[in-house]
């Protein structure tokens, strides 16, 4: 081996003054806008009717995703001849003999146990039909029931859901009662209504899937749940649930994150660490080929401005019409923008823009951008009536949330680059003999020892020259790339 190829294995110039060739490429980054997150933390269980808000959506939390009303009825002794019972609309009449055999006929049994098994097969058409009930005797249509504790008899709504508490529940047995006048405790899963599992983690879940419409739609959340508009949400580690906005941006970071729980808590009120690097602001070109016409119009936005020859009556969206278009243009853009000439070129109460900026463009043109990066800027109207004018598009058009690769030429373009030198040996501590590459020094630590003696590994340092650099915006960290050490 010659001392050469020695010194390029080490990766040392040769005596001959060859350098490192260092040949940088552009790279690329899909920029893209953060999107505002948070967290729920869940310390135990959470308790019923407690709630959690995302946005404007209140979820909340509820021991059974729906509920039957019910009701008790308890007989202290027999009931006495020609005594009732009312449920809903139905009269059930206790007597001696139902020869009669007519719907709502109960036959009085040996004992109250006895009396109430009776009036329960006849509510539910079950056996003793024509002995224990009149054979005539018609399905209860709203309510089924059962035998409860005692001499008790537990009815119950067959809908679930609120309706079921209007139910009536009377009776005029000497020795009988109900709790109340009518059912009781019935409740409808509406939309946000979640139900609390057996541990955090599970309620956890239950709370996504409602987010997300995942599964468990009426059993887990409410059949009635509507997916939510403005953020989705993942289990996080623990007993946690990580939210975060469908749309990245700053006005992420105004979602509402709030609750009324006993054991749990939200990391902030609102998601947080929402930025619009990266996205894309909606934009849009007017063009005027001739001057606009007294009261001719262009409105951008909500707001309407108006060409007027004379603006003397100072009001909101006047615009002075100029000498030429380039001059009406630039009247109109000191409007949007509030720049020079209030009073004289535009109305003196004109009041500022709330969604756009303005440029002169090329020509006699106008450049239009909204204020905020993002595809909503893409709904901001752009129309005028303007006889020699037209915009691009009827709305500002092109805004992304997440935009493609920006690409800025520095004033002393530098290009971060690594390479795998492994194959070189020594270590991989370079030094530029060229203006065109700026000193290296990384020694390796392959086998993560903490001591760095390995041979070769990876090499990276920034080569300066003529190149684009690709950053998310001024300020941010270079890019790594490629660049070839021969």
């Amino acid at each position: 081996m010659t001392p050469d190829q020695r010194r390029r294995r080490q990766g040392r110039p040769d005596n001959q003054g060859t350098p490192l060739v260092i040949s940088p490429l552009t790279p690329t980054l899909n920029a893209i806008a953060d999107k505002a997150t948070g967290i729920l933390t869940l310390t135990g269980l959470p308790l019923a009717a407690e709630i959690v808000t995302i946005d404007s959506k209140v979820y909340t939390w509820r021991a059974a995703i729906e509920a039957a009303a019910a009701g008790i009825l308890t007989f202290g002794a027999n009931p006495l001849d020609g005594e009732i019972v009312t449920i809903d609309s139905k009269v059930y009449t206790f007597l001696d003999d139902i020869a009669a055999q007519t719907d709502g006929l109960v036959h009085i049994g040996a004992a109250a146990t006895d009396s109430l098994d009776n009036l329960i097969a006849a509510i539910t058409l079950g056996a003793g039909s024509g002995t224990d009930y009149g054979s005539s005797m018609t399905l209860h249509p709203t309510v089924t029931a059962a035998a409860g504790a005692g001499d008790t008899m537990d009815a119950t709504a067959k809908t679930a859901g609120v309706g079921g508490n209007s139910i009536v529940s009377t009776t005029n047995v000497t020795s009988g009662s109900w709790g109340a006048g009518t059912l009781a405790g019935g409740d409808g899963a509406a939309d946000g209504d979640v139900l609390i599992a057996g541990d955090a983690s599970d309620s956890i879940d239950n709370l996504i899937a409602a987010m997300t419409l995942g599964a468990g739609s009426g059993t887990t959340y409410a059949l009635a749940m509507t997916l939510h508009p403005t953020v989705t949400a993942t289990a996080g580690a623990g007993d946690t649930m990580d939210a975060e906005a469908k749309t990245g941006g700053e006005a992420g970071n105004t979602i509402v994150s709030t609750e009324g729980l006993t054991n749990g808590s939200w990391g902030a009120t609102t998601l947080a660490g929402g930025s619009e690097s990266g996205a894309i602001a909606a934009a849009g070109i007017l063009t005027f080929g001739a001057n606009p016409l007294d009261t001719e119009i262009v409105t951008i936005g909500s707001k309407v401005y108006t060409f007027l020859d004379d603006i003397s009556a100072q009001t909101d969206g006047l615009v002075h019409i100029g000498a030429t278009a380039s001059d009406s243009l630039d009247n109109l853009l000191n409007a949007i923008d509030l720049g020079p000439g209030s009073g004289t070129d535009y109305g003196s109460s004109m009041t500022l823009h709330p969604d756009v900026d303005a440029a002169a463009g090329a020509g006699d043109t106008m450049d239009v951008t909204a204020e905020v990066p993002g595809d909503e800027g893409n709904s901001i109207v752009s129309t005028t009536d303007v006889t020699s004018g037209s915009w691009g598009a009827a709305t500002l058009e092109n805004g992304a949330d997440s935009g493609g690769v920006i690409t800025q030429q520095m004033t002393q373009v530098r290009t971060l680059f690594d390479k795998d030198v492994s194959d070189r040996g020594g270590y991989p501590v370079w030094v530029a003999v060229t203006p065109a590459v700026a000193t290296v020094s990384q020694p390796n630590d392959a086998d993560g020892d903490g001591v760095v003696e390995d041979k070769g590994g990876l090499v990276s340092g920034v080569a300066v020259g003529t190149s684009d650099i690709v950053v998310v915006f001024p300020g941010s960290p270079f890019v790594s790339t490629e660049a070839t050490v021969e």
